[in-house]
């Protein structure tokens, strides 16, 4: 997958919580809820998948998006570890 992994921190926090709240049946129907155009609905929950943040199951026709989780815990490093050495050190 090339480009960006979702647009911002807020798109995916947006994707997870309609998807928790909603639970909407489909793709197109994510997109209702958010009131956004499908194609970049539609990429973002494809990244959020190939993240394993999500899975898309296919019911006929329609894939149903779904978290199977009510929270995130990120660590976010902002300094590279070799600056978190040196300041140890300090």
């Amino acid at each position: 997958m090339s480009g960006p992994v979702l647009d911002t921190a807020q798109d995916f926090y947006y994707s997870t919580t309609v998807i928790v709240y909603h639970e909407p049946a489909s793709i197109r129907e994510t997109a209702r809820v958010v009131d956004r155009d499908v194609r970049p609905v539609h990429r973002n929950l494809e990244e959020l998948a190939a993240l394993s943040l999500s899975e898309l199951t296919s019911e006929g026709q329609a894939r149903r998006p779904h978290v199977w989780y009510d929270s995130i815990a990120l660590d976010l490093p902002l300094v590279s570890p070799t600056e978190r050495a040196d300041e140890a050190s300090a």
